[in-house]
């Protein structure tokens, strides 16, 4: 498709509200799509959305849809008044007082209630598109969410190229409308088997451990992709006669086998995993986040290869010390923010207990969950020179490719950067040590414009750590904190005048989303990538580890008690898919603060 001005504006819009949703649903990066081009069908009709400065046409969308198709469906009908001067109907389709079936003349997005729409939809892959009329409607709708998106980009680029023909009466003609632009995706020719059975008959269940849900939507989404099949995704039953007969069962189920098999992966240091298959029973299991490498292992070893997973297989490997948990498919980057506790020597409550929180001893375990995770960017707070040397030792043994970004020893920085040099390239940076509201130097920001080496894209990245006392216990805490995210808003405005790009900010800012601090924020132009994740943990992130010793349960609480944030200014230019706060049970000894960490995709 070629694109116009006209087109370029409505787009910019879009990306605006664009989110895509679900991560099964996604291209890789890695590949182009394959499939047809639109098959066009011509048809001299000439179709008026507005006549004489009247609108002549209601546009509806699915009272059930995602937040992307609503924003995107909004941002078009905006589009349509703002160029016709004009206010059409714009409703659900389950409105009270609409009726559900009838001849009035509708833009039908998504897979809205109206007949016309469930035919259409019944013909579609989830991965095809189409917009075109139906009878007295035009339809623009797609097999999920992810191709509603590109049938809803195709409508808006009809929209601008008519709307170069509207006359001094404001008609809006879309003759365009009497063709029909069908996108059918070619599936690749593999055939996948379990147990020798076709996977379109498998139901993929998951359990109630932390990652099986997104590990299931992960599998069935990629054997979607595949094959065309699509497959119901569903909670285990909580009694095993009630699995089906043919089911792809990720974590501990109620189901024996899956139990044992997780049973026997019990091993924090090692994060195994385990694919099995028994029949037509496909085990997906792994301790914590070692799930996702059974998963990887599936698709990498049967899936992508149109390989059956026989009956009797069996594998288990350790996880430790390799990547576990892969980026989100149609993502560029993943941004993780951790504060590290800076604590250097052993102490007295911790050697009674025969452990060690020495940053020798953490450090191996953050080298551990960095591997697992592989940002592309780790922004750091409370971390001391000796517990930095530690990781970045850790991290090249791996045999990873991390570089930092960190003004020690010219000044204190105990909020420097880690970001992964095969991914980006550092330009340019700074740092500034806060004059007020700081404790032992720990409070500070460090900034980072990095430009991405594959798609070229730059983007200002900052860590910063504020102040940490509540207002109960030190009068003028809220106003040290609140001057500081001023100062971080003001440098902001500067940055992205000088360089034209989005900023990420992140970090330990000692404050919930209720204070004038995380207000400051926001009115700065900041929005939280928790507000607009596709997939997200709602935690409080926080648990008590400190040198008296450490608990192993969070702190009660949802994210609207945090106080570790991440948060983009200029967000339509970048997707967030998942916001998350990973926890494993080696964990709780690290660190009072959970590491948080988005998936996001620039929408380049």
């Amino acid at each position: 498709m070629i694109l116009n001005n006209n087109f370029k504006k409505i787009i910019s819009v879009l990306l605006a509200a664009l989110i895509i949703l679900s991560l099964a649903a996604c291209a890789g990066k890695g590949g182009e799509e394959t499939g047809t081009e639109p098959e066009i069908t011509t048809e001299e009709i000439v179709r008026y959305l507005v006549k004489d400065g009247e609108p002549l046409f209601n546009l509806i969308r699915s009272s059930y849809c995602s937040e992307a198709i609503t924003s995107a469906a909004t941002a078009v009908y905006r589009r349509i008044r703002e160029i016709t001067g004009t206010t059409p109907k714009y409703a659900e389709d389950l409105t009270p007082g609409l009726n559900t079936d009838n001849d009035d003349f509708e833009i039908l997005i998504g897979a809205t209630s109206r007949k016309e729409s469930q035919e259409k939809l019944a013909e579609l892959s989830a991965r095809d598109w189409y917009v075109g009329p139906s009878g007295n409607k035009i339809l623009v709708i797609g097999g999920d969410d992810s191709s509603t998106l590109k049938a809803i980009s195709r409508f808006a680029a009809i929209i601008e190229e008519n709307a170069e023909l509207i006359g001094e009466g404001g008609d809006l003609v879309l003759g365009e409308l009497g063709t029909e632009f069908l996108y059918r995706y070619e599936y690749p020719a593999r055939v996948i088997t379990v147990g020798g059975k076709d996977i379109g008959e498998f139901v993929v269940y998951y359990s109630s451990d932390k990652y099986a849900h997104e590990v299931a939507d992960v599998i069935a989404g990629k054997i979607t992709e595949i094959s065309g099949a699509v497959l119901k995704v569903s909670r285990v039953p909580v009694f095993a006669d009630k699995i089906a007969e043919s089911a792809i069962l990720v974590g501990a189920t109620s189901d024996e086998r899956s139990s044992a098999i997780s049973a026997a992966l019990n091993d924090a240091g090692k994060i195994p995993y385990a694919l099995s298959c028994e029949g037509t029973h496909l085990y997906v299991c792994g301790y914590e986040w070692g799930i996702y490498a059974a998963a990887q292992k599936l698709i990498d070893d049967f899936i992508l290869q149109g390989k059956d997973v026989a009956d009797g297989y069996y594998d288990s490997a350790d996880n430790a010390g390799s990547q576990s948990v892969p980026l989100t498919p149609g993502c560029d980057i993943r941004v993780m923010s951790n504060n590290t506790w800076k604590c250097d020597n052993n102490q007295d409550a911790w050697i009674a207990l025969g452990l060690d929180c020495s940053a020798k001893t953490r450090a191996a375990g953050f080298v551990v969950v960095y591997t697992a995770f592989k940002p592309d960017i780790i922004n750091l707070q409370e971390m001391s020179p000796t517990m930095f040397s530690y990781i970045k030792a850790g991290l090249k043994s791996a045999g990873l490719n991390y570089r930092s970004v960190c003004y020690y020893p010219s000044e204190p920085d105990d909020t420097p950067i880690l970001y992964n040099a095969d991914v980006l390239e550092f330009k340019t940076g700074g740092h500034h040590l806060y004059t007020y509201g700081n404790n032992g130097n720990t409070k500070s920001y460090t900034w980072a414009l990095f430009e991405h080496k594959e798609t070229g894209v730059q983007f200002i990245d900052l860590t910063t750590h504020l102040w940490w006392k509540s207002e109960s216990v030190e009068p003028g805490s809220d106003g040290y904190r609140l001057r500081q995210a001023k100062e971080i808003v003001t440098l902001s405005e500067k940055l992205i005048n000088e360089y034209s790009c989005p900023m990420i900010i992140s970090g330990d800012f000692n404050c919930n989303i209720s204070s004038t601090a995380y207000a400051e924020f926001k009115s700065g132009g900041f929005e939280d990538c928790f507000n607009f994740a596709v997939s997200k943990d709602d935690t409080r992130g926080h648990h008590s580890c400190s040198a008296s010793g450490f608990s192993t349960e969070l702190y009660g609480g949802a994210y609207s008690t945090a106080i570790d944030h991440m948060m983009i200014k200029n967000k339509g230019v970048w997707t967030v898919s998942v916001f998350r706060q990973p926890v494993c049970s080696f964990y709780w000894q690290l660190t009072d603060h959970i590491p948080v960490y988005s998936d996001i995709s620039f929408n380049n």
